[in-house]
């Protein structure tokens, strides 16, 4: 269900949205419309298209991407389900009562942390962390001793004199 939000001056001009196509910023207005109270977003590309760029000859996919590339928006997955969360939300709108009282089913992404440990966070780049051999590899975990031939180990039942013992 559409809802009604507010546009504070100030977003014509900020600098970062002023670098996004003029699609992307009436997307992101759109977005905020269409968001739970907590700025929470179902991704699905035809609906969301449909929802708030119906007469546009443009690529929702797109808009997605570079919204998140410049981390407006921010997306997740829950139990196979993807979403958008619009950052700082909750930090420009004030949603009414009555639709915090009615809650939402749609996950936040502090719930898709709990239940993944896996966001799709952004490098600074712009781009999503490659995931593939980022786990710690096992030759850290090695035991220092096995490193060492035994033949160099010292014999710790021979007393070795002491550095300081002609000073006693």
């Amino acid at each position: 269900m559409a809802r009604a939000r507010n546009i504070k001056p100030a977003f014509f001009q900020n600098q970062e949205l002023g670098e996004l196509q003029p699609i992307d910023r009436l997307a992101f207005i759109g977005m905020w419309t269409i968001a739970d109270f907590r700025g929470c977003i179902e991704l699905k590309l035809k609906r969301l298209k449909i929802q708030i760029l119906p007469y546009d000859d443009c690529s929702i996919e797109s808009i997605v991407n570079n919204l998140e590339k410049a981390r407006f928006i921010r997306t997740y997955s829950v139990q196979g389900q993807s979403y958008i969360k619009i950052i700082n939300f909750e930090k420009h709108q004030n949603p009414h009562k009555n639709e915090r009282e009615a809650g939402s089913e749609i996950p936040d992404i502090s719930e898709a942390e709990e239940k993944s440990n896996e966001i799709k966070e952004l490098n600074k780049d712009g781009t999503k962390p490659d995931l593939i051999g980022t786990t710690r590899a096992d030759s850290l975990s090695l035991i220092p001793s096995s490193l060492i031939p035994s033949s160099l180990i010292p014999d710790k039942s021979a007393k070795a004199p002491s550095a300081y013992a002609d000073l006693l």
